[in-house]
């Protein structure tokens, strides 16, 4: 779990199926499955079924992509 306290995030599943724990909430999300998840409120997931998974994330405001793309990548 962890806490943003500038942004609000959005996850919508492209493919496959997660479990999405936002607060005290636990919530199973499949493909076209669409969850909120405020600032100040703990939150995370885990990709569930036999396969994996694809989702698109949305955070607000601006900013947060800096994150990934501070980062080098492994090759």
């Amino acid at each position: 779990m962890h806490i943003h306290t500038r942004e609000t995030e959005f996850i919508y599943v492209i493919d496959g199926e997660l479990t999405e724990y936002v607060g005290d909430a636990t919530l199973t999300v499949q493909t076209g499955g669409f969850v909120f998840m405020p600032r100040n409120v703990p939150h995370t997931f885990a990709v569930d079924g036999t396969g994996e998974a694809r989702a698109f994330l949305i955070s607000a405001p601006n900013g947060f992509e800096r994150v990934f793309s501070d980062h080098p990548t492994a090759d």
